[in-house]
């Protein structure tokens, strides 16, 4: 048997933070991935109502309460709803704040959110959120919004 040598360090992402100890996609999830020392954090990002919120599901009834599609509700509503683990929906603005330059951030994207937005102005909006260039720290995963059903 061969033994295998691996010359290069893992890169370990932390897929929607710490999500065993905390609700996914919260600042509670990023701030336990990062004193866990991982190297990214991948969120979920939506456009809603031009304000930019960190959350999975197209739907309410999962891990934010209520019904209904979230592009259906006002920022502000959302940000009021409780999380199990007691924080509120993030913005991408707080989750910037909060990683810094700590980790990578990937970024993940419905299509349509992306495209109505664009490379460029998502960038210009994440250097101006973070006060500083993104560099080589922001990482997009744009998903085919059309696949999703209501």
């Amino acid at each position: 048997m061969t033994a295998i040598s691996i010359t290069k360090s893992l890169f370990c992402i932390a897929h929607r933070g710490g999500s065993q100890r905390f609700t996914e996609n919260t600042l509670a999830a990023f701030e336990e991935s990062l004193q866990l020392g991982v190297d990214a954090v991948e969120l979920d990002v939506w456009n809603v109502g031009g304000e930019l919120l960190v959350t999975h599901d197209r739907r309410l009834g999962k891990s934010l309460p209520g019904r209904g599609l979230l592009l259906e509700q006002s920022p502000e509503q959302l940000r009021q709803l409780p999380l199990p683990c007691g924080n509120h929906l993030a913005t991408l603005a707080e989750v910037l704040e909060l990683v810094g330059d700590k980790a990578v951030l990937n970024i993940v994207m419905p299509a349509a959110c992306f495209f109505m937005l664009g490379h460029a102005k998502l960038t210009q909006i994440l250097c101006r959120m973070s006060h500083k260039p993104i560099g080589k720290r922001v990482v997009y995963f744009v998903t085919n919004f059309l696949r999703f059903r209501p």
